[in-house]
């Protein structure tokens, strides 16, 4: 079995204007080119010369550009040469890599090529399409114009969509049986194959990926690539001149020039005196920044000039750049700059409280409480292992019960408690709700008298201990001893600014909402909301500290505790309904009429 490479090359629309090297795989990136960084990502997988598959019509320059580059290029093929396809053997697979949707992490590729096994199934690696905040709202009417539902969708969750196809790893054979797929289009390849009868699997990407099919992609994907050195693919003909600043030895930079990293400059570019360059920015092969010009965080590509005196702004130069070259993507009727979502970067607060300080409480914090529940654990073994017999020796059924609820950045774990119901709890549930037998409001499901508590379990319930194995939890990092209540995604999905702010936080055996809830009996669903945002916004460790002693107090939140004592300078007025509902004002809405089901409508924010 042999893995062959193909690569896909195209023409976005803002490179038509670059003459012989106007296309995505001859674009500079990193060292060198876009080609040779696919071509190092490639490598791990299979050491077979790639052949390039161009979705446009080629020349002898474009021709000239491939093969002079530092990899061999086996084979420039047409759309559906099927002479190409027919010289592969039975037992091998094809790689088609399309940097339209490029892939910025080094582990992705060789991982598709790990889940062959022994299923010869066709593997595509995709892009999962986000919403806003991670989410998607749909208003549904009916014929007559009348409100009728709001449909929320979750990112990886009930929103499950495929946004771009990166790559695919194809069976040959699945080729040779539809012979109409085409290999320079991979969502097209994806369901021709599929409609053929090939077995196929997708694989969501779990790294950052990038859009390169406009301008914004590449400026994007640049500082991305800038920010990790390791990734760059520097040979020996590059020097650091200063911190996060490489210049190719045979690169012109004028000791005048004032450079400020990340930075590089490849081969034969020169930078004149008196210019500024700002990174992230990467000056291609040939290019050069003429006298007194000023660039920050572009790309200049290969041959072209910032004329002297020239100021450029997030742009992609090509050809000839003059006077004041401002971003294309900026939108000036938006009250807020463009912010790039790598999710790699730590969650911040709404209101700058961000860097050394709260990481170190967030670092500190997880430590303090695996220790606390280690000694918490040795102290009420005895208690626990009592309260496990009584359980087992009193009702049919597991010691212990597992609920799957939604952690740090909604990652789902096992949340335990010692069980309290019958075994069947959870279709008893679903009839009693049928019946209206819940007396909250909100998504949580509660009654005063539930039928399914066992005689012990409302004891175990009334003193909290049943809340005691979640201390193993809290060992293993998946909650921490203060914070937001732990809830399956059922429950998460109500509000889209509430999910956000308690999931950026480790969930809590107790929190601010348990120990300071005052409207149980009417229901208090929008003081969950509220206590919930107004602890992942005040989150520290003298909040934490007044919460576990409110907690032991009032025995695990029995009565409620003054908002005032919690945080003095936060008022407990006004916490209603629409106190919650003004953090909906960034929520991303689509309209549609019911008729139509609400989807494919546009998207419009509110």
């Amino acid at each position: 079995m042999t893995i062959f490479p193909f690569i896909i090359d195209s023409r976005p629309a803002f490179l038509r204007g670059a003459e012989g090297r106007g296309s995505l795989l001859l674009m500079p990136f990193a060292g060198s080119t876009l080609l040779s960084w696919v071509q190092r990502q490639i490598r791990p997988v299979t050491t077979e010369a790639v052949s390039i598959v161009p979705s446009f019509a080629v020349d002898d320059r474009y021709l000239h550009a491939l093969h002079s580059g530092a990899s061999p290029i086996a084979r420039v093929v047409a759309e559906r040469s099927r002479s190409v396809i027919d010289q592969f053997e039975p037992s091998d697979l094809l790689l088609i890599v399309d940097p339209q949707c490029l892939i910025l992490g080094n582990r992705e590729l060789p991982a598709i090529a790990k889940q062959l096994g022994k299923l010869r199934a066709a593997r595509y690696q995709v892009a999962l399409d986000r919403g806003h905040k991670g989410a998607k709202e749909y208003l549904k009417f009916d014929s007559e114009g009348r409100l009728r539902r709001i449909q929320r969708y979750y990112e990886g969750h009930t929103w499950i969509q495929t946004q771009a196809v990166a790559s695919a790893l194809i069976p040959i054979t699945s080729l040779w049986d539809v012979p109409d797929a085409p290999i320079n289009d991979l969502p097209k390849l994806r369901r021709s194959l599929s409609a053929g009868g090939a077995l196929g699997r997708d694989f969501p990407i779990e790294c950052a990926t990038a859009d390169l099919t406009d301008e914004a992609g590449w400026l994007e994907a640049n500082e991305y690539v800038l920010h990790e050195p390791e990734s760059l693919g520097l040979g020996g003909s590059f020097r650091a001149i200063a911190d996060d600043v490489w210049v190719s030895e045979t690169a012109t930079v004028a000791d005048s020039a004032r450079l400020y990293g990340p930075l590089i400059v490849q081969p034969g570019a020169i930078i004149e005196r008196d210019a500024v360059v700002i990174g992230p920015t990467l000056i291609a092969r040939d290019a050069r920044v003429g006298q007194k010009a000023t660039i920050a965080k572009c790309i200049v590509g290969p041959d072209a000039l910032v004329e002297d005196g020239a100021v450029a702004n997030q742009r992609v130069l090509l050809g000839t750049a003059t006077g004041q070259c401002l971003p294309a993507h900026y939108d000036v009727n938006s009250d807020r700059p463009p912010a790039l979502d790598w999710r790699r970067r730590p969650l911040t607060a709404e209101h700058g409280e961000v860097g050394s300080r709260r990481e170190r409480y967030l670092t500190w914090k997880d430590r303090i409480d695996r220790v606390v529940a280690a000694f918490a654990i040795l102290i009420l073994s005895l208690p626990m292992l009592i309260t496990a017999i009584l359980v087992k020796l009193t009702s049919r059924g597991p010691i212990f019960f597992g609920h799957e609820r939604e952690g740090l950045n909604g990652k789902p774990f096992k949340c335990w408690k010692f069980r309290t119901m019958v075994q069947d709890a959870a279709a008893q549930q679903r009839k009693l709700a049928q019946a209206a037998q819940n007396e909250v409001d909100g998504p949580q499901f509660k009654m005063a008298k539930d039928p399914r508590v066992t005689t012990l379990g409302h004891i175990l319930r009334t003193t909290n201990i049943d809340e005691l194995p979640q201390l193993f939890n809290v060992l293993r990092g998946e909650m921490s001893l203060i914070g937001p209540r732990p809830s399956p995604f059922r429950e998460n999905q109500i509000c889209v600014p509430w999910r956000m702010a308690r999931l950026s936080v480790r969930p809590g055996i107790s929190g601010l909402w348990q120990i300071c809830r005052h409207d149980r009996e009417s229901g208090d669903f929008h003081q969950w909301i509220y206590y919930d945002i107004l602890y992942a916004r005040h989150a520290s460790f003298w909040l934490d500290l007044r919460i576990l002693v409110a907690t032991v107090f009032t025995g695990g939140g029995r009565f409620p505790v003054s908002l005032k004592w919690l945080l003095p300078n936060v008022s407990s007025a006004g916490i209603a309904p629409v106190t919650g509902s003004r953090f909906m004002a960034d929520t991303e809405i689509a309209v549609a009429p019911l008729s139509q089901g609400a989807v494919g409508a546009p998207l419009r924010r509110i």
